[in-house]
């Protein structure tokens, strides 16, 4: 999966680096809005290494249209750090872009359990690709654990307890929907 060699002379470009657990727990508790803030932190970043005339506040907000790039730029980090790591970004891609088509035409039909079953796979298949991702942004920057950037700060404290709180008020209104008398 991973083959190591001496850097190529050329310094790669810069992306964010986070534990995966610190990552998957920010996307759950959060709902996935944490993937706005991720995508800014890493345009940011690789703009910051490469002095790209880009606009990490715009791309982070229609993330989705630019994954394939920020993808395509992490592989390019790779090949010019001399390091291979396997981690097909294009097939992560192709699971994101799927994964989006297929939950939004899921909105347009009535409510069933199979959906929200569907949703579940295609939320793990999403997780694979990202995290698939960071792994190998970690791997760029020789951190696979994510040590640099493991505990929460306290912006990302704060969001995770309103994230909490969202899930409990959310967990408490689906209770009274499902065991309300009706009359």
């Amino acid at each position: 999966m991973t083959h190591d060699t001496a850097l190529a002379g050329t310094k790669p470009a810069e992306f964010y680096v986070i534990s995966i657990k610190k990552f998957l727990f920010m996307c759950v508790i959060t709902m996935g809005w944490y993937l706005v803030a991720w995508s800014y932190l890493q345009w940011t970043h690789y703009k910051r290494s490469t002095g790209a005339n880009i606009w990490p506040a715009f791309r982070s907000i229609v993330g989705l249209l630019y994954v394939f790039s920020l993808f395509s730029n992490v592989q390019r980090a790779l090949v010019d750090s001399g390091r291979d790591y396997e981690w097909h970004p294009i097939s992560r891609c192709i699971v994101l872009y799927t994964a989006w088509i297929v939950s939004s035409f899921t909105l347009l039909v009535e409510p069933e359990l199979i959906l929200v079953a569907l949703n579940a796979v295609l939320l793990v298949a999403s997780c694979w690709a990202l995290v698939g991702a960071q792994k190998a942004i970690n791997f760029l920057h020789n951190d696979l654990q994510g040590k640099k950037n493991h505990a929460l700060s306290f912006v990302e404290g704060l969001c995770a307890v309103g994230g909490g709180v969202v899930w409990v008020l959310l967990i408490l209104i689906a209770s009274l929907v499902v065991y309300m008398p009706v009359e």
